[in-house]
């Protein structure tokens, strides 16, 4: 069986980067602060991005989450929360936010269990490939703890708040 895909680009950029109008498949943020997922937050309502993929996490821990950020493109009943939406928290400064050092610093992946980062993007590819494939994804994201070996997928919630079943 052959698909027919479009040409695909992918750039690695800060969200200031891009144009506010830009046509954007799928902003993937894998930040490290609450200054750079704000960011995005804000970007997203002044471009054309249809959805947004967050993954972010601690020392053991993690989620990945997938939403449609509300913009000119994504004006649907049924739009998938984002992040901020869904956890406005995450978003929110802090003195502890801004003092951590990056997930890619030396520093970090000494205090971080093995292969957090590696769980994270490997759920997330999950979730981006059940999209492209099926066109419409059975969960919204998860959450991992390699301490306690537990994945718990995130049910779908529409933008009226309602989880669906």
């Amino acid at each position: 069986m052959s698909v027919d895909c479009p040409d695909w680009q992918g750039i690695r950029a800060q969200i200031q980067q891009i144009a506010k109008n830009a046509e954007v498949d799928f902003v993937i943020g894998r930040v490290d602060t609450c200054k750079a997922r704000r960011a995005i937050d804000k970007w997203a309502p002044h471009s054309r991005v249809l959805y947004w993929l967050d993954l972010g996490n601690n020392a053991s821990g993690g989620q990945f989450i997938l939403g449609q950020p509300k913009n000119p493109v994504n004006q649907k009943k049924r739009r998938l929360q984002t992040v901020v939406e869904l956890f406005p928290e995450i978003a929110v400064p802090s003195a502890k936010d801004d003092n951590q050092p990056s997930c890619s610093a030396a520093e970090a992946l000494t205090r971080q269990e093995r292969f957090i980062n590696q769980n994270l993007a490997y759920q997330a590819s999950g979730i981006v490939t059940q999209l492209l494939r099926h066109g419409a994804v059975s969960y919204q994201g998860g959450f991992c703890n390699l301490v306690t070996g537990q994945l718990a997928p995130l049910p779908i919630r529409t933008v009226t708040g309602r989880y669906l079943t």
